[in-house]
């Protein structure tokens, strides 16, 4: 999570906090600007290529970058395969979106050739898992979502024990599925040396003080290694976040145990003037719920989180802000059933809704999908147009282009794959446009209108109501009467996918926000854009939502907004929104009850949540008008930056005689300068690669420097 402008005072000295544990140590590589091994025991490391960058305190070059086709070799092979207690701890930082090995032990058919391999395996859809002597019959599975590939740094521990397997991602002991290998008593791996980077399933990220140990850590150690710099550490608020008026902010945070006991106070001027929200809370909580007072949106707060017992330890966070937009309950029971998959248009000055999955409406069978057509003017009250003649179908390709109505393809559902074309000019009479679409059969594709031409891409095959997976699509379709269609691009670049609801198009742009995959659950959290189907840019690899499928997308008040979806073992809520694909904000504290597959338009001035993952009710985000100074200093602070990502030189276009500072993750401030009216041409090049905030008054900018 992005914590923006955090002071730390606490004292980071060489006495018990700053030192790892020391018993059973084997290897130790904190990359000081060498692969060395500072255990005293000579099992220096060798790379090919890498780069040395800051690590996770912002020390410069005390960390290791790998590129996919780069290696780090640690020979350790006088310590593997390892035949008893043993552990491993390795700091990483990763945005890459598909599966790949953070450690690789040896090859279950190949290295030496006697067969022992032990891998660590980070996957998209929230998964970490371990497995070993094969190819998953012995493996610790991750029961809970894990987020590990979001480009923030990340601890894990993997340890053995009297033949007890455990794992740890940033001290949290992983729950693992109920089949997982819990115990395991033979040799793990191989006498190979452990590599991290290319191998196959390549890494590519940034890795920092990787410890192997010849005994099992417990829950003390991985917490010793977890606060090793840093006592505490704030999870939430975040300056990304935005809160709506009379709301919560919850406060969460990790601290070393020697912290007992907390205290909390806010600012509204900058930290000059500090008032007490809380004072001796109980810091085992890991959590605190503050009502905010009633301020105005606009307004800018920044918390104190203080050791109750040592002032020494003490972090500031903000600024966040009262937000402007809030949520309307319209209906928690409109006239038709529960169903998610359904589409949801504006058309002749109406919301439509349009098809869906309910999977207890046996009215529906064989396929628990429907072709009901409903419409409203007020999101409460509802009427029911009919059945329309297409099919019954969810997660179709629904659109409003060129003053029609368009049904585009559907699902395996009725037992076989749908890739028909509907239009009605009504909503009640329709036409068969096309009988089989040109390209592979598959669902959970999406379709957009962009400019004269209906654009199709992506998508997936699907099995009969299984959802086991076939082949997964990444290709672009045009067409301008939904009759002929012709292919933009077979290989558009980003990984193949489906599984997003909603609009994707603002000012004339095509966006790519997330996605997935059935079966493998693949997941991303990645943006990209387009403005003719062909071209298409990587806005992030790596968003600061959690990566999702069957979430909705929409464009309102002219900014890209992403609500809920389904994240690998349950369904979300959250709700962002971003001026530019790159930087996002989080609208706290959502009323709505998670979902997946819901509906999503703009209309009435409002943007509309309705349906979904079996609800049956309407919602409105509304944005008030403000009167507060950060409304008022908004056209004075804003700013335009390119190109971003960058690598070498990045231009700066803003007001006038303003100051801008330029921080790193770690909050120093890396450049200075004031705007001209003819902009600033700023050198970037000599910086570590990695994510920095540029900071014009109340307004940041994320930057990314690769």
């Amino acid at each position: 999570m992005r914590i923006g402008l955090v002071f730390l005072s606490c004292l980071l000295t060489t006495g018990v906090l700053a030192q790892i544990p020391q018993e059973g140590l084997q290897a130790y590589y904190p990359f000081n600007g060498n692969t060395l091994d500072e255990s005293g025991n000579g099992y220096h490391a060798s790379v090919i290529g890498t780069t040395f960058v800051d690590d996770r305190k912002g020390d410069v070059g005390q960390a290791l970058h790998l590129e996919s086709a780069e290696q780090l070799v640690l020979p350790i092979q006088d310590l593997t395969p390892f035949t008893g207690d043993f552990s491993i701890s390795i700091w990483f930082k990763t945005s890459n979106q598909i599966r790949s090995h953070l450690i690789e032990l040896g090859y279950w058919v190949g290295g030496d050739g006697d067969g022992g391999n032990f891998q660590i395996t980070l996957l998209s859809g929230g998964t970490v898992w371990a497995y070993w002597n094969g190819l998953g019959e012995n493996a610790l599975i991750s029961q809970q979502v894990v987020h590990v590939n979001d480009n923030r740094w990340h601890h894990m521990v993997v340890a053995r024990s009297n033949g007890e397997m455990t794992f740890y991602i940033d001290k949290i002991l992983v729950q693992m599925m109920p089949w997982s290998t819990s115990t395991y008593a033979d040799d793990i791996g191989d006498d190979e040396p452990i590599i991290i980077g290319n191998t196959e399933n390549p890494y590519r990220g940034v890795v920092d003080d990787i410890a192997i140990y010849s005994v099992g850590l417990d829950a003390q150690d991985v917490e010793q290694l977890f606060h090793d710099h840093q006592p505490l550490m704030i999870l939430s608020p975040a300056v990304i976040d935005r809160y709506p008026k009379g709301t919560t902010c919850k406060f969460e945070w990790k601290n070393i145990s020697t912290i007992t006991a907390l205290d909390f106070y806010y600012s509204l001027d900058g930290g000059t003037i500090w008032s007490t929200i809380a004072e001796d809370v109980n810091a085992a909580a890991n959590y605190y719920i503050w009502q905010l007072p009633d301020w105005s949106a606009g307004t800018a707060i920044h918390v104190r989180v203080a050791d109750a017992n040592n002032a020494d330890n003490t972090i500031d966070v903000g600024p966040f802000y009262i937000s402007e937009y809030h949520w309307e309950e319209v209906n928690n029971n409109c006239a038709w059933l529960p169903r998610d998959g359904a589409g949801l248009l504006v058309f002749q000055n109406k919301m439509w809704l349009l098809g869906g999955w309910n999977p207890f409406v046996d009215d529906w069978i064989p396929g628990y999908t429907c072709n009901e057509v409903w419409n409203s003017t007020d999101g409460e009250n509802w009427n029911d147009v009919g059945d329309a003649p297409w099919q019954a179908r969810h997660t179709a390709g629904w659109l409003v282009h060129d003053d029609m109505i368009w049904v585009i393809g559907g699902d395996w559902n009725s037992g076989v794959q749908q890739m028909d074309v509907w239009n009605s000019s009504d909503g009640i009479n329709w036409n068969q446009v096309l009988d089989t679409l040109p390209m592979e059969v598959r669902m959970t594709h999406m379709v957009a209108s962009l400019g004269d031409e209906m654009i199709f891409f992506g998508g997936q095959t699907l099995t009969f109501l299984d959802f086991v997976g076939g082949n997964v699509y990444n290709d672009v379709w045009r067409s301008t009467n939904g009759n002929n269609w012709t292919v933009l691009n077979s290989d558009a670049g980003w990984h193949p996918r489906g599984q997003i609801q909603g609009h994707f198009v603002r000012n004339d742009t095509l966006w790519l926000i997330g996605g997935g995959t059935y079966d493998a659950r693949h997941m991303y959290s990645d943006v990209w854009n387009t403005g003719d189907g062909i071209h298409w840019n990587r806005i992030t690899e790596a968003a600061d939502f959690t990566p999702r499928q069957y979430h909705e997308v929409g464009v309102f008040d002219n900014r890209l907004w992403i609500l809920g979806g389904y994240e690998g073992i349950g369904n979300r809520n959250d709700v962002w929104y971003s001026d530019n694909g790159a930087d996002w904000y989080e609208l706290k504290n959502t009323p709505w009850p998670p979902r997946h597959a819901g509906g999503v338009c703009t209309y009435d001035s409002s943007l509309w949540m309705i349906s979904g993952n079996l609800w049956n009710d309407s919602w409105r985000l509304v944005k008030e008008n403000t009167t507060s100074n950060h409304s008022e200093l908004q056209d004075q602070e804003s700013v335009e930056v390119w190109p971003n990502p960058t690598h070498d030189v990045l231009n700066v276009v803003a007001w006038p005689n303003m100051i801008h500072r330029l921080y790193d993750a770690q909050g120093r401030v890396v450049a200075e300068f004031i705007s001209t009216y003819s902009g600033i041409q700023l050198n970037v090049g000599h910086l570590a690669c990695g994510v920095y905030f540029l900071h014009t008054g109340s307004h940041v900018t994320k930057v990314i420097v690769y």
